[in-house]
């Protein structure tokens, strides 16, 4: 009830700016958080939840079927499955780049990576004009953090970490770069599809995370992001979706 009120009342701002829209109207995809409209493209306006990941396994997906890349993740049960009630509005972790993959890919939607569709380059990860997420959090290349050029203490980042997740819906100031995107930095780093991949090894085979999470370490900007393999499952890592327009 809490996280339907919230998606409501987000949606409502984002109809009320720059003709930004937060449903799924112009969006593709049928599943997962709400989605706010950037031109060509549409991205999650929070990190996917725990509820929303139960969907997802709630319908029996065959690891059988995950692309190439993916041959070695043999399930899509996050490690700490199933979810305690209190975190179903948490963002999910413990889910490694492939089940973060699935999941988009069942909702409609896909990883977030390139603005016309598909990975994005790694030398391209803070190019604006090529990278969904990038061009999300910094509104389109002039805001250092979602919400202006100035650190504050308004997310589950930094200074002000919590040291655990949050609901999707606790830090409402954490919003932007554009209004009715909520987290993009904090809370839990998100995979993204910029990929250096050999496929010789596991270890090999880094995929990106993007912004900061809740362990107070991190610089909470935009820019930040890290090289992990696309099998680590960790309690801070999440993801959010991305999709094209209809």
């Amino acid at each position: 009830m809490v996280l339907a009120a919230f998606a409501t009342s987000a949606c409502s701002l984002a109809l009320d700016w720059n003709g930004l829209t937060r449903d799924s109207g112009p969006c593709l995809g049928e599943s997962g958080p709400a989605m706010v409209q950037i031109g060509s493209y549409c991205i999650d306006a929070t990190e996917v939840t725990g509820a929303d990941y139960q969907l997802f396994i709630d319908t029996a997906p065959d690891p059988k079927a995950q692309i190439v890349e993916c041959a070695l993740n043999t399930a899509f049960e996050p490690t700490d499955w199933p979810i305690m009630p209190d975190k179903a509005n948490h963002p999910v972790t413990f889910v490694d780049w492939c089940d973060a993959f699935a999941y988009c890919a069942w909702a409609g939607k896909a990883l977030c990576g390139r603005l016309e569709g598909g990975p994005v380059p790694h030398e391209d990860k803070d190019n604006p004009e090529v990278s969904q997420w990038y061009r999300a959090c910094t509104r389109n290349g002039t805001r250092e953090y979602p919400y202006g050029d100035v650190e504050e203490p308004v997310c589950n980042a930094g200074t002000v970490g919590m040291n655990e997740t949050a609901p999707v819906d606790g830090h409402p100031e954490c919003v932007g770069g554009y209004e009715g995107i909520f987290d993009l930095v904090g809370n839990v780093a998100e995979w993204d599809d910029t990929c250096s991949p050999t496929l010789s090894t596991e270890l090999d085979d880094p995929c990106l995370t993007r912004g900061d999470d809740f362990d107070m370490m991190g610089s909470a900007s935009c820019r930040e992001s890290f090289g992990v393999a696309r099998l680590t499952a960790a309690p801070y890592i999440g993801f959010r979706c991305c999709s094209l327009l209809r």
